[in-house]
């Protein structure tokens, strides 16, 4: 109740409960300032008032003041007991949709499964379950037009069913400006924008099977085009367009998209990466039509032809879908013709191995080479051999050495042009100190 004090123009609260129920009436009246001003001042004496922080929570959402929003979300969520958990997840899910919610309702929001939305307690609101599992599964028009057929069965909307019902209106919104976006940079054919737009959305919330579709296709499209290389395909038999897209049976999923509606994007998608796999198939059939086997270029090793080796080499490996291999490959050339190897034998072997499909890079084997050359004072092969270990992360492996081998490298080239009137005895022992020291 709210009373005059006499001889004032000052009121005084005698009741927040009184004045909650006040705020409920002129609410109902549609005064929704008026209402709101009873609301902020229960808060402002009882700030945990479960039911003003509720109300102040719809009222907000009503303005799309979203800060305010979790502000009374956070504070109506935390009381004792906890206010309707299953109606807070539901709010919490949808307004992921909308914002970027803090990191620990986040993490909440991306372990909620469809039973956590869901009142198994009263079985009389089968249709409010049923718009809840849409917005489950994410299809919010259809839960959208669920929630008029509730209004029209039971005459009369909650509360929850109204916040549910502004947040679904307000999602629609957003959902369409972001297929048009979406959209927009797909046809642009900016891939790489496109994923990025899809990573952040993931980031805030769980994508649809639609979207997780476009982003997978979209990660695919972009590794092919930089790496030349064809996904595997895992040949497996399905007649759903979204299990074939994720076993990368592209063909498969073209012809499947017949059976569905809405599914334009994975269309233009679909259609990019079956032409990307053409003509990445056409280049391999010309370069294997050109080179057909390693045999037709080693004429030019024995001939000591550099530009054909290099230019055959990056051919041919490339051809195969081995193009990260040609750095070390080109490498090892280069140690044959510094080691004065006529027969090319280490590029040759490792070519072999690549065709052959035994290869493993070992960055083992090739450390011990950096120092054999280096305790040897070859500093050019050690030199190239560093270049290999530096590059190891292409080929597989990774040396955290790297540095550290760099810094053997100088200081013994170093040691060794200071000491040009030692023996070779004498220069051995200074590298062996000089490395054991680093």
């Amino acid at each position: 109740m709210i009373n005059k004090k006499a001889y004032t123009d000052h009121y005084v609260i005698e009741s927040v409960d009184h004045l909650f129920r006040y705020g409920k009436e002129v609410i109902a009246n549609r005064e929704y300032d008026k209402a709101k001003t009873c609301f902020y001042k229960c808060v402002e004496v009882s700030p945990n008032h479960a039911g003003a922080c509720f109300q102040l929570f719809l009222l907000n959402i009503q303005s799309q003041n979203y800060e305010q929003v979790l502000e009374y979300f956070t504070r109506f969520y935390n009381c004792k007991p906890k206010f309707y958990n299953v109606d807070s997840n539901l709010y919490l899910y949808l307004l992921s949709m909308i914002i970027d919610l803090p990191e620990d309702y986040k993490a909440h929001v991306k372990n909620l499964k469809h039973t956590d939305l869901v009142n198994f307690n009263n079985e009389k609101i089968t249709l409010q379950n049923k718009i809840r599992l849409s917005i489950f599964n994410q299809r919010f028009l259809l839960a959208y037009s669920q929630s008029y057929e509730l209004f029209k069965e039971s005459g009369k909307i909650s509360s929850q069913d109204i916040i549910v019902k502004m947040l679904l209106s307000q999602i629609i919104q957003i959902e369409e400006k972001n297929k048009r976006d979406l959209l927009e940079l797909i046809q642009n054919k900016q891939y790489q924008d496109a994923f990025l737009y899809l990573s952040k959305a993931q980031d805030q919330h769980c994508l649809s099977i639609l979207d997780s579709s476009i982003l997978l296709l979209l990660k695919d499209l972009i590794k092919m085009k930089k790496t030349n290389c064809i996904p595997k395909m895992n040949p497996i038999s399905t007649d759903n367009l979204f299990e074939a897209i994720d076993v990368k049976n592209y063909e498969l999923a073209f012809s499947l998209l017949k059976s569905h509606s809405n599914v334009y994007m994975i269309e233009i998608l679909l259609k990019e990466i079956i032409n990307t796999i053409e003509e990445l198939k056409k280049i391999s059939n010309e370069t294997k039509s050109s080179i057909s086997n390693l045999e037709d270029f080693t004429q030019y090793f024995v001939g000591f032809d550099l530009n054909n080796i290099y230019k055959n080499v990056r051919d041919y490996l490339e051809g195969i879908n081995q193009k990260q291999y040609i750095p070390l490959v080109m490498e090892l050339v280069n140690i044959s013709l510094t080691e004065g190897d006529g027969t090319f034998s280490k590029p040759i072997i490792v070519l072999n191995q690549i065709t052959n499909g035994t290869f493993v890079f070992s960055i083992a084997e090739y450390i011990q080479k950096f120092y054999v050359c280096l305790s040897q004072y070859q500093f050019d092969q050690a030199n190239i051999y560093l270049h290999i270990i530096s590059k190891s992360k292409h080929f597989g492996q990774t040396c955290i050495l790297t540095s550290k081998l760099k810094q053997i490298f100088e200081y013994t080239k170093q040691s060794y042009s200071n000491s040009d009137d030692l023996g070779e005895e004498e220069k051995s022992l200074i590298f062996r100190e000089k490395t054991f020291k680093i």
